[in-house]
């Protein structure tokens, strides 16, 4: 299966990924481990949002600087805080440990 061209669809993803079931367990999951989490393939912020308004301290990695660029204006409008960095998940080189790592996956509109 070829990869995703994220640059392509970066700005339309928001209309088709509206999927929410899954984030009470994220949020369930985040606060229990009680510190920092790391959100893998992060996008631009389907579950790092819920998780910031929340209260939950996060770092949000993706390798697409067009879907983090995305995030980045979604973060400033509603005037939430973390730290978004552009790495490839197969080769993280963070400075920190995490209390908790997620991985979300994108449900497929019949979800």
């Amino acid at each position: 299966m070829p990869a995703m061209h994220y640059a392509r669809v970066a700005e339309k993803y928001d209309a088709y990924v509206r999927t929410t079931f899954d984030l009470p367990f994220f949020l369930e999951e985040a606060r229990r481990a009680g510190g920092l989490v790391l959100e893998l393939m992060a996008g631009t912020g389907r579950v790092t949002l819920s998780l910031l308004e929340a209260g939950v301290p996060l770092t949000a990695v993706d390798s697409s600087p067009e879907m983090l660029a995305i995030l980045r204006r979604k973060l400033a409008k509603r005037g939430l805080q973390a730290e978004v960095v552009q790495q490839d998940v197969t080769a993280l080189d963070l400075p920190r440990r995490f209390a908790l790592i997620i991985l979300p996956s994108t449900p497929s509109r019949s979800c």
